[in-house]
């Protein structure tokens, strides 16, 4: 019985590290067919709970995005997809805000995408953003902290 769940634990592990190369592999494909074309914006939200979000907007000269995908999901079976409905917006000024036709990963991704655009045309290097369990461990910690007593 032990050996039959070792055996099982590898398989599947070597599945799923397949499976995360061929990922790779057509995110490297997407992102060189869309550089070839222009300049890339890329924004990410990871999840660790919920799906994860991946947007590449090719943008031209003055910061309009001229072609938009997306990847979401939360398994290595995810692939990318066009995203038109930004296209022709500046990235500059793009604000989704709560608009609940995109979910909330999606949000995050797109706006972290304008933030890395805004940060590198400024001259600066954009920061890595805080992973999944980073997030809820901050979440987490907001909930347990010491709040100081109001002064009368």
């Amino acid at each position: 019985m032990f050996w039959l769940l070792v055996v099982t634990f590898v398989l599947v592990y070597i599945i799923q590290l397949i499976l995360g190369l061929r990922q790779a592999k057509h995110f490297a494909a997407v992102f060189s067919e869309l550089r070839r074309q222009g300049r890339v914006a890329i924004g990410k939200r990871k999840g660790l709970f919920s799906a994860g979000a991946l947007v590449m907007f090719r943008i031209d000269d003055e910061g309009t995005i001229v072609e938009g995908r997306r990847m979401t999901g939360v398994t290595v079976l995810a692939r990318f997809r066009p995203l038109t409905d930004f296209d022709g917006q500046q990235l500059a000024t793009l604000a989704l805000g709560r608009d609940r036709r995109y979910s909330a990963g999606l949000r995050s991704a797109a706006e972290n995408a304008r933030d890395n655009y805004l940060i590198i045309t400024s001259g600066g290097v954009a920061a890595e953003p805080p992973t999944a369990l980073a997030r809820h461990t901050r979440r987490l910690r907001s909930l347990f902290k010491r709040r100081s007593p109001l002064s009368a």
